[in-house]
């Protein structure tokens, strides 16, 4: 059947060129290169524009190859550029923290003119107790001596356990040999202390004071600088919540510290003016 059909094909093609050629002849002997011309033309220009339209989609065909891969290259470079500017931003973020940070300890520095501040890093923190007691990298090299006050950025921290010749012990407020006197804003008074109940959550108390003193839940918490080794008015936290002892009319309150004693790394030590 294929054969048949192609037969057909080439016969009326055959037909067709045979009657053009005739067409030409007797047209006459001015008009027959025009008219043969006119005639080939006539059966060749759909074959060419065919052809033509053939060709110009097959480009296509191949130039979208080629401009879909030139966009995923293009793509990968603006990932690429993508991934440096987030690295960047992060640099710039931890920059940006890190002169906060220093800025708020120079301040908190410039505070007590009757001490002389020195920095020191965290370098260990006791097992078991890691609110409680962690170590810091200078010790009486540095002037270093027992009961100094120890504070960062946020506030009060703790203060020296005991020192010794390149390295010292700090104690925390949370821990339940700490006892801070502290104020809140109302200027009402109390004693902070670390509790083992609330330990974990990294919480303290605050009680003896006044049955009628005026202390609620967000009230700020500063040191009062009241019969104790720590100035007046270093922030200590913040009170979360007020509660009574059974059906007595004392009350106690629970603070949460302004200091994060998880990411403790820095910390500045309150040395007397008169040590080195």
């Amino acid at each position: 059947m294929l054969h048949i059909f192609k037969n057909k094909i080439f016969l009326l093609f055959f037909v067709t060129v045979l009657l053009v050629i005739l067409m030409a002849v007797s047209a006459g002997r001015d008009s027959k290169v025009n008219t043969f011309g006119g005639a080939v033309r006539s059966v060749i220009s759909p074959v060419q524009g065919f052809l033509s339209l053939s060709g110009q989609k097959i480009q296509g065909f191949f130039s979208f190859f080629t401009d879909t891969k030139d966009l995923q290259k293009e793509n990968e470079k603006l990932r690429a550029t993508i991934k440096q500017l987030e690295r960047d931003n992060r640099e710039l973020k931890k920059f940006r923290d890190e002169n906060v940070r220093l800025t708020q300890l120079l301040e908190m520095k410039k505070r007590f003119d009757d001490f002389s501040p020195i920095g020191a890093n965290v370098i260990a923190t006791d097992m078991g107790n890691w609110y409680n007691v962690f170590t810091i990298d200078i010790g009486t090299n540095k002037g270093i001596a027992k009961n100094q006050v120890v504070m960062n950025e946020d506030g009060l921290v703790g203060k020296i356990l005991e020192a010794g010749p390149f390295s010292s012990k700090v104690i925390t407020i949370i821990d339940i040999e700490s006892a801070v006197a502290c104020k809140v804003k109302s200027g009402d008074t109390g004693i902070l202390r670390g509790e083992l109940s609330l330990k974990n959550r990294g919480w303290c108390r605050m009680d003896r004071f006044d049955n009628e003193a005026d202390i609620s839940a967000g009230d700020s918490v500063d040191t009062s600088g009241m019969a104790s080794v720590f100035p007046k008015d270093i922030p200590v936290g913040t009170v979360i919540e007020v509660r009574k002892v059974n059906s007595e009319q004392s009350r106690y309150a629970i603070i949460k510290p302004a200091v994060d004693f998880k990411n403790l790394g820095e910390v500045i030590v309150l040395r007397e003016n008169n040590r080195g």
